[in-house]
């Protein structure tokens, strides 16, 4: 267990524990005076967002973006990591598995003398969960890139079936992002209502929130459209394909009749006996075939 404690000026500690026993945990939940069976299953990886009062206790769970996550990765455990928040009168007391880098630099600042200004718990549960959006922008900004570079890719027939893929690999990581976000803007209104009017900070968050849900439903939107307009070009290059074969078989329909008629072999066809027969037969071929290419040119349908 890895534990960092940080005094604060207004008369409280924040407590990071970065934990992966049991043991540990039971160890954490008697030293703060918290809910046994809650901090035993925080770490549950299934957890969405949420805040929630438990006695004297407030109980947060967050989710942020793992800017390390494999670019396959469509799943909510494997594109974020959980940290559990646990807010009593003397103590934030912050629990996660993995190092989180913005908590680090929440920690540097704090020891640089920077804590003075956090004026309550509140004021520092809100500036986690702030950082814990922000992490967010990042992920979506890379997802905005490869729109963009899969879109140039569209009109590359070569390269559809990749760009269906890798599209819709992008859609559901923005899906999931999309739904993480919505369910911490829900977190925040949660942990305002508990925190009351005491609680000056967690206002703004949900503009924050919002602004960035927003950016994430617009991603899915996007690559919704491209998904669609990438469909619709693949049935178009299939018509193409059908609208020539159609030609050549129109072409070839007539032919294939005056063959098939002239091929029959009965004894009485006095076509058959004939000196010119073969090559009448070719100049009628030739002419049905003209005729058609010159109505197919008359019609468009030939350029």
């Amino acid at each position: 267990m890895i534990k960092h404690i940080s005094d604060a000026a207004a008369g409280f500690q924040w407590v990071d524990i970065i934990t992966f026993s049991p043991d540990e945990l039971r160890e954490v939940a008697r030293e703060y005076r918290l809910p046994v069976g809650v901090v035993k299953d925080c770490l549950s990886p299934s957890h969405l967002p949420k805040a929630e009062r438990i006695g004297e206790v407030v109980f947060i769970v967050t989710r942020y973006a793992d800017t390390s996550s494999h670019e396959e990765a469509e799943t909510i455990q494997s594109l974020t990591n959980k940290i559990a928040i646990f807010v009593t009168d003397t103590h934030v007391v912050s629990i996660h598995r993995a190092e989180a880098s913005y908590l680090n630099i929440l920690k540097s600042d704090w020891e640089k003398g920077k804590q003075y200004k956090y004026q309550s718990q509140e004021h520092l549960v809100n500036k986690i969960i702030d950082e814990t959006l922000r992490t967010y922008v990042q992920i979506l900004k890379s997802l905005e890139e490869k729109i963009d570079k899969y879109e140039q890719l569209m009109f590359d027939d070569k390269k559809t079936n990749t760009v269906i893929r890798r599209l819709y690999s992008l859609k559901r990581r923005a899906s999931v992002f999309k739904r993480l976000l919505s369910h911490t803007k829900d977190l925040i209104r949660s942990y305002n209502k508990i925190a009351g009017d005491g609680d000056l900070y967690g206002h703004d968050l949900i503009g924050v929130a919002e602004s960035i849900h927003e950016f994430a439903d617009e991603l899915s939107e996007n690559i919704s459209n491209l998904l669609n307009l990438q469909l619709g070009l693949a049935s178009n290059r299939t018509n193409d394909i059908m609208n020539v074969l159609t030609l050549y078989s129109a072409f070839f329909m007539p032919m294939t009749f005056i063959t098939g008629i002239y091929g029959m072999n009965f004894e009485n066809m006095p076509e058959l006996k004939t000196s010119y027969g073969y090559f009448v037969a070719l100049m009628v071929m030739a002419s049905v075939a003209s005729g058609i290419f010159f109505w197919f040119k008359k019609k468009g349908w030939i350029r």
